[in-house]
């Protein structure tokens, strides 16, 4: 018979806690090696992966697998301490004192014109420059998961004689279906309309991806079988410019990165949603939709100060023209919805602002905003607010009736 005595049991005890935290911090290790940037990215890029089914274990370990690589190649380069305004000084909107970063833009800079011939602007190129360099390398990689994926698809499917034949079909399919981006001069891999496109129209593309699948999945499938690839169809909506209603920069593209960011913040990662939002904004800081959008994730955020600035300017804003609501269509959004809800909700906010005066012992800014909230409220009620917007409103109005 074994005979532990306390002191036995004791250091086995001890023994299993060093046991547990040496297992903690190894799996903390791999995150604590990464800055601020790559964590989120980690993170960010997870979340995206696990949404396609995969375990979250896989898809943290494929996307650590991804950024551990990206950095490896951006230290390789020379490229991983690119500040994060590279697009600004490409643009001359800033300088820099680094003789490497100038000698990195100036090669850039003197490829611009043929960028700007196949329709890259310059929100494009600042856009693309001014994101860290490890985002754009993920962002790459990411593609590159997407077309292997659609390749080894069309492979295991096809009926073809032989594995060349085979593969050719395949990587035809993934041209047709996907953008291909990369030196539009190299005629590698195809000339004329089907050759790469420039990596600073992804983010255009990716939204005019997004939009057309949305309005109409089958027209637009219609289209990308008549085309010789995906490449093709784009270079032909950009020449067709705002004609085709498609490509548009400035209003019509801060709108569909608005309902995008929406969605993001709306799902659960708000940090996105909140990151999308911000280049709605960037992009056309009087779309007034957008910073109606900016003051509600304020307002869920009690930033009250923030939430009042954002509603005050997207309110006086909403009225003037082209002012869009809705990214197409089939979705109905009035404009008195729209304004009755923001006025309820900005009562609200004057009403929590009104509350931090009184504890500040502030009461001339306290009886301000009261007297804000009040007309705010009834102007709201008098629109057409959703029903959680006149429920808040009618409640405050009641409660007011009782002080007064």
């Amino acid at each position: 018979m074994l005979n532990f005595n306390y002191l036995d049991v004791g250091g086995y005890f001890i023994a299993f806690l060093l046991t547990v935290c040496i297992i903690f911090m190894i799996s903390h290790l791999n995150v604590s090696k990464y800055n601020d940037v790559e964590k989120a990215l980690l993170d960010q890029y997870s979340q995206m992966m696990s949404m396609t089914g995969m375990s979250s274990s896989e898809a943290n370990k494929n996307v650590e697998d991804m950024l551990d690589q990206a950095i490896k190649e951006s230290k390789e380069e020379g490229t991983y301490y690119l500040p994060q305004n590279l697009g600004d000084i490409i643009l001359g909107d800033a300088e820099s004192d680094n003789s490497t970063i100038n000698k990195i833009a100036e090669s850039i800079m003197q490829k611009l014109p043929k960028k700007k011939a196949e329709g890259v602007t310059d929100e494009d190129i600042r856009w693309w420059w001014n994101l860290n360099d490890i985002e754009r390398r993920i962002m790459l990689k990411q593609d590159d998961i997407a077309n292997g994926a659609l390749f080894i698809s069309e492979l295991q499917k096809s009926n073809e004689s032989s594995k060349e034949k085979a593969a050719q079909k395949a990587a035809e399919k993934v041209r047709k279906y996907h953008p291909i981006y990369g030196d539009s001069d190299d005629i590698t891999p195809a000339t004329g309309a089907d050759r790469p496109l420039p990596y600073e129209l992804k983010d255009r593309i990716n939204i005019y991806i997004e939009k057309r699948a949305r309005e109409n999945p089958e027209k637009f499938k219609n289209e990308i079988e008549q085309s010789s690839t995906f490449n093709a169809l784009i270079r032909k909506e950009i020449k067709a410019g705002a004609s085709s209603g498609y490509i548009k920069a400035n209003r019509q593209k801060a709108l569909d990165i608005l309902w995008t960011s929406y969605s993001q913040y709306r799902s659960g990662n708000k940090k996105t949603g909140r990151q999308s939002l911000e280049r709605a904004l960037a992009l056309d800081p009087d779309f007034a939709y957008a910073n109606i959008v900016r003051a509600e994730f304020a307002l869920k955020e009690e930033d009250w100060d923030s939430s009042r600035i954002y509603f005050e300017k997207g309110l006086a804003l909403i009225k003037q023209p082209n002012q869009p609501l809705s990214p197409t269509k089939s979705i109905n959004i009035s404009l008195e919805e729209v304004e009755g809800d923001s006025r309820c909700f900005l009562g609200y906010v004057y009403v929590k602002l009104a509350q931090q005066a009184n504890y500040a012992g502030d009461t001339k800014s306290e009886e301000k905003y009261l007297k804000l909230a009040n007309l705010s409220l009834k102007s709201g009620l008098s629109l057409n607010p959703g029903e959680e917007a006149r429920k808040i409103a009618e409640g405050i109005l009641r409660g007011f009736k009782k002080i007064l």
